[in-house]
């Protein structure tokens, strides 16, 4: 698996601990429907990240701020 891959799976699990979701819980599908959020994530920053003034500054620091 890449590294690409590899970071959204941690994302993946990241948003299914966040929702309570127990290890015996996950599904093939249930993984799935969290890879496909994750994607709509994905392209929901990056339309605002081409769209509006400042964004580029803005989601920099909201991602410094997170690490």
């Amino acid at each position: 698996m890449n590294n690409e891959m590899k970071n959204k799976a941690k994302w993946v699990s990241d948003l299914m601990a966040a929702d309570g979701v127990k290890p015996e819980q996950v599904t093939p599908e249930l993984a799935m429907a969290y890879m496909v959020t994750v994607g709509k994530k994905i392209e929901a920053i990056q339309n605002t990240y081409l769209t509006r003034n400042g964004a580029r500054d803005a989601i920099q620091t909201a991602i410094l701020a997170g690490i």
